[in-house]
């Protein structure tokens, strides 16, 4: 730490509402008038400044809700006749994509399925879709297929058919080993299926296997994560995300607890107790922390980014998001498709790209999105801002960069870095809104 100051420690108590930063500036300031000039962007050929290209493609079907998740998802069997519609939309809409100057003939660098439960379409689906997008797209770059999956949807047919479909790494959503956690929690996989799915995936030699864990899930407790976290180790993953759960409106949890009931869940400071005890665990086992919530093997540090995807993100690179309700960047402007399944298909069905609302954001904005976002690192380059944007985050945030290391949220800043302290980092989510401009909220 810093200076010899007490760490502050944020907000405690549970409360319904949303806390993960994933982006800036907030969604709540998009707006449909802004549609326009993301399609003008869509319209005017590419520069150096823009970079590679990424694909994401939003799944939102799951067999069940979870109680905890927020995301935008109808709950479907995989032969629902909803889903081959889907993904014949999902097709036409990126081949809508290929046709404008923004992408045309650009090659791709990462694909990234997420969702939903991307691992409950049948392979059988999924080749077609391959092949589309094969055919609207170049993959001689591609360095990285991404594919979200819950371990019940798995069989060790399906992975085999993923890894030779061309997927090479794969985020599987354990969440807990304890089967208990898992039921009340909606999910309707078990711990022993986690450890089945984990083999068969092993078995197929993908480049990069990584596994979530979710501290705070109804009925969890300190001998609990303990566990999760000693049979997390003995999979040995080559990553694993390591989340702390909050309660955003819009999930189960929230609508029958109510606010008043919120506090009969582990607070902020269990859940970062929790979340620094699993960080040590796997940092004693030779991993390393890529960001607030992750950490990958030390000699796979080396070779493999931990998600081209989310480096992408951090980066402002140009991502093309197709299906209901995903977001895009480009430029200096980021959207949101539709977020309604049967307005999505209606849409790209008449040939229209499904945009929703967007933002057009100044070199100003798009610093602070940098900013923001690398700051979830648990490290930003001086230099890398000064020489993309002309402006020195030390420089431009002097006061609140002092009083952040004064709180021992960060470490005392070099001439060439800004380094967050571990207390900062496990709570980086509460104190980087106070880097928002200050006509920006908050959510």
């Amino acid at each position: 730490m810093s200076k010899n100051h007490a760490a502050r420690q944020l907000p405690q108590p549970t409360r319904i509402g949303a806390v993960f930063v994933s982006n800036y500036p907030p969604y709540g300031t998009w707006d449909q008038e802004s549609v326009s000039h993301v399609l003008d962007q869509f319209a005017s050929a590419p520069n150096e400044q823009n970079g590679p290209l990424g694909l994401y493609v939003h799944v939102p079907f799951c067999r069940k809700r979870c109680a905890w998740c927020w995301y935008k998802v109808n709950e479907i069997s995989e032969h629902a006749p909803q889903m081959k519609a889907y993904l014949n939309a999902l097709g036409a809409e990126l081949e809508l994509y290929a046709e404008l100057p923004a992408f045309r003939g650009r090659p791709l660098q990462h694909i990234h399925f997420g969702g939903g439960t991307p691992s409950l379409i049948t392979t059988k689906h999924l080749r077609p879709l391959f092949s589309r997008m094969k055919a609207a797209f170049p993959w001689t770059d591609v360095e990285e297929v991404t594919i979200e999956c819950e371990p019940g949807t798995l069989s060790r047919d399906k992975v085999a058919e993923l890894r030779a479909l061309g997927v090479t790494r794969i985020s599987l959503g354990v969440q807990s080993f304890n089967d208990e956690i898992l039921a009340a929690s909606n999910r309707l996989h078990t711990a022993a299926q986690s450890v089945e799915a984990f083999s068969w995936v092993r078995n197929e030699d993908f480049r990069h296997v990584s596994i979530d864990l979710l501290a705070g899930l109804p009925g969890e407790t300190d001998e609990n994560w303990r566990d999760t976290v000693a049979r997390a180790l003995e999979l040995g993953p080559d990553a694993v995300s390591i989340y702390q759960m909050e309660l955003p409106t819009n999930t189960i949890l929230a609508r029958t607890v109510g606010d008043g009931g919120a506090a009969a869940f582990a607070d902020w400071k269990q859940k970062r107790d929790w979340a620094a005890y699993a960080f040590e665990a796997f940092e004693a086992a030779e991993f390393v922390v890529t960001d607030s919530r992750s950490l990958i093997k030390k000699e796979k540090r080396m070779s493999v980014s931990p998600s081209l995807y989310q480096d992408g993100l951090n980066t402002g690179m140009d991502l093309v998001a197709i299906g209901a309700s995903p977001f895009g960047y480009v430029g200096d402007t980021q959207y949101q498709n539709l977020k309604r399944i049967d307005e999505y298909l209606s849409s790209v069905t008449a040939g229209s790209l499904p945009l929703a609302r967007g933002v057009q954001m100044s070199k100003r904005t798009r610093f602070i999105r940098e900013l923001v976002l690398q700051l979830k690192t648990g490290s930003i380059s001086r230099g890398h801002f000064h020489g993309k944007f002309g402006l020195d985050p030390a420089v431009e945030y002097s006061d609140r960069f002092e009083r952040l290391e004064h709180d021992g949220f960060l470490e005392p800043i070099s001439k060439d870095a800004i380094t967050l302290t571990r207390n900062g980092l496990l709570q980086v989510d509460f104190w980087l809104p106070e880097l928002y401009e200050s006509d920006v909220p908050i959510q």
